[in-house]
């Protein structure tokens, strides 16, 4: 433990972890590892921060209510079940992201940054505030068959996704899009799709601006 944090080299189980302020290091020990129990920031202070590393899976299926930062830099970090990281300030994505486990159809986190992968499987990613603590530009993939939506702050994709459900920017929020997407985009918010890509079909009821961009 440092002052910092703590690190576990492999964390299951039904417990309530308490944060307060610091930050969780897990998975240094390679294993696959389910955590159904909740992570918090509790009563000794706020902003607890969850990092995965280690090149094996970490589960959580439990509703997490820490606020800090979840950064992802070996491994896979995966949702499954009703778990939550939806009040967690950001992702950084440096690995892997897995929420195709998520039986809700869809989940929230407040920003996606970083050059790893996400899978959605059939699900929906929300983000939330895509001005969020890490800032808001993702250029790895995101695949399967679901879709990715921006329902606050502004985003921004820059890599080659092949997701190939839909792209949704909602009323008031913003996507930038150097990138592509596999599927349709529908955009009542502020969308620029400045040298990239919308393979499906666009529906735009909001401000959308095609500098150099291909639309199907």
């Amino acid at each position: 433990m440092t002052q910092d944090g703590v690190s576990i080299g492999s964390l299951s189980g039904a417990g309530t972890v308490v944060l307060g302020s610091k930050d969780l290091s897990v998975g240094a020990l390679d294993k696959n590892d389910t955590i159904s129990g909740v992570i918090e920031d509790g009563h000794a202070g706020s902003g607890g921060s969850v990092t995965k590393v280690g090149t094996g899976t970490t589960t959580l299926t439990g509703t997490d209510t820490y606020t800090g930062a979840t950064t992802i830099d070996n491994g896979t970090l995966a949702l499954s079940g009703t778990g939550s990281i939806a009040q967690s300030t950001g992702v950084q994505d440096n690995a892997a992201f897995d929420i195709s486990g998520v039986t809700t159809g869809s989940s929230s986190i407040q920003s996606l940054n970083g050059a790893g992968t996400v899978a959605l499987g059939g699900n929906t990613l929300d983000i939330t505030n895509g001005n969020a603590t890490f800032g808001n530009t993702f250029s790895g993939v995101a695949s399967g068959s679901g879709g990715l939506t921006v329902s606050g702050g502004t985003e921004t994709l820059s890599g080659a996704n092949t997701y190939t459900g839909v792209t949704t920017v909602a009323s008031g929020a913003g996507l930038s899009l150097p990138g592509s997407v596999a599927g349709a985009l529908t955009t009542a918010g502020t969308t620029d799709v400045n040298g990239g890509t919308v393979a499906g079909t666009t529906t735009n009821t909001g401000t959308l601006t095609a500098e150099g961009g291909t639309l199907a």
